[in-house]
């Protein structure tokens, strides 16, 4: 009896054993195998210089009208007075672009004073990346700067307009 009691004693731990075992390893997720990375090469980063001090400071001086042409919007914009045409200038900062093909143009400000113009001017705004392209005749880009807070919230203030006018 004493012989039965104890093969009836192990053979209940064996289970009790297995019971945990399994319930143990059910709770546990199997990573796949992860590949070693290969390393990739990306397109380098595009950029251009930031404009100057001397050079932001004269085109808000000179800047009296400007027109903001965005390519899939259905809509323009005319800035004719002065102070908020200054306004626009202010958006523009004097930090550079990390990378001017960050995102597509969304539009072009023409930037005139006294009837001539002073610039040409991408603007590039997807909410990662918030940057104008001074671009030169042949279309190229020439200078680059970051969108300030102000550019940003009115870039805002233009894609909700844009919203509300598709819905």
């Amino acid at each position: 009896m004493q012989n039965t009691l104890i093969k009836y004693t192990i053979g209940i731990c064996c289970l009790l054993f297995l019971l945990f075992a399994c319930q143990s390893s059910n709770n546990k997720t199997v990573e796949p195998p992860v590949p070693n990375p290969q390393p990739t090469t990306s397109a380098p980063k595009q950029t251009v210089p930031a404009p100057d001090n001397d050079y932001m400071v004269n085109l808000f001086e000179q800047v009296d009208y400007i027109d903001i042409v965005f390519h899939n919007f259905d809509f323009s914009m005319s800035v004719t007075d002065k102070p908020n045409a200054q306004r626009n200038i202010s958006y523009m900062s004097l930090n550079p672009v990390e990378d001017i093909a960050c995102t597509p143009s969304l539009g072009r400000s023409y930037l005139n004073g006294s009837g001539a113009e002073l610039a040409v001017v991408d603007i590039h705004y997807n909410g990662t990346c918030a940057y104008y392209v001074f671009v030169n005749k042949n279309g190229r880009p020439k200078l680059a700067c970051q969108m300030s807070e102000g550019g940003i919230n009115f870039m805002k203030q233009i894609a909700s307009m844009q919203v509300q006018k598709a819905q």
